[in-house]
């Protein structure tokens, strides 16, 4: 019995989606936080906490700089104007820094990576 292209893609498919499924359940899934730590200290990536100066004055990580979400299109150029440097941004939830990304992206930034919320980031911290 022959199998069909249709039936041997259909097969290939569920096996892929079978072994990502397992790996995932089984496997060490990595947080965009512990992603981030990984950034920060091992591509010694620029840290950018987005939220406003209220928010950053009350508490933010020791080698952030503050560039609020309302401003960073204007002024991200002048403070980094390497496209191709490593770049972690975070805001409380991780939701004006996947805005933050966005715009960098769309500015030619190649680097950049959603490290999420603050707390988390604190929670994700690596124990040295």
């Amino acid at each position: 019995m022959r199998m069909k292209k249709s039936q041997f893609l259909f097969g290939l498919f569920f096996m892929m989606m079978l072994t990502f499924s397992l790996s995932s359940l089984f496997g060490q899934q990595r947080s965009r936080a512990e992603i981030a730590w990984d950034w920060i200290y091992n591509a010694k990536a620029l840290v950018i906490d987005v939220r406003t100066p209220e928010e950053f004055n009350s508490g933010h990580l020791d080698m952030a700089i503050n560039i609020p979400l309302d401003t960073i299109e204007k002024r991200i150029t002048a403070i980094v104007p390497n496209k191709t440097a490593s770049i972690v941004l975070y805001c409380r939830s991780g939701n004006r820094s996947g805005q933050a990304y966005n715009i960098l992206k769309s500015l030619g930034y190649t680097r950049i990576h959603n490290g999420g919320g603050y707390t988390e980031l604190l929670q994700a911290r690596p124990k040295k």
